[in-house]
């Protein structure tokens, strides 16, 4: 019960660092767990390999302190099968039916007509 307590506490806020025993903590910038008496701050801040450039001023709520992750350019891909694309579609085309999204809307309907076409009948 206290580490829910504790966790709701904490996480009513945003801290910059957050130094804890095992207790998750969602607004944080970075939260170290204590791994028993000879894991001091500085360690982490100079040698252990966790970050000592972290967001200020409460932007922790949004962003974490910078990492190698900050330096790399991720990319998305997506593929459907042909059963999510049915399934998706036509919500798909709605929504961009709803924002004025012809193309879009387009794209996925021709898609459609065409499964639809290929079905036996």
């Amino acid at each position: 019960m206290v580490n829910l307590f504790m966790y709701l506490y904490v996480s009513s806020f945003t801290l910059e660092k957050a130094t804890v025993p095992l207790l998750v903590i969602q607004h944080t910038a970075k939260v170290r767990y204590a791994k028993g008496p000879w894991t001091p701050e500085s360690m982490g801040d100079y040698a252990s390999g966790t970050n000592h450039v972290l967001p200020t001023y409460g932007y922790s709520r949004m962003y974490s302190g910078v990492s190698l992750d900050s330096f790399l350019k991720f990319i998305t891909v997506q593929s459907l099968t042909e059963e999510g694309l049915r399934m998706l579609g036509p919500h798909v085309v709605k929504m961009a039916e709803v924002e004025g999204l012809e193309a879009h809307k387009r794209a996925v309907t021709l898609r459609l007509q065409d499964i639809e076409a290929r079905l036996p009948v």
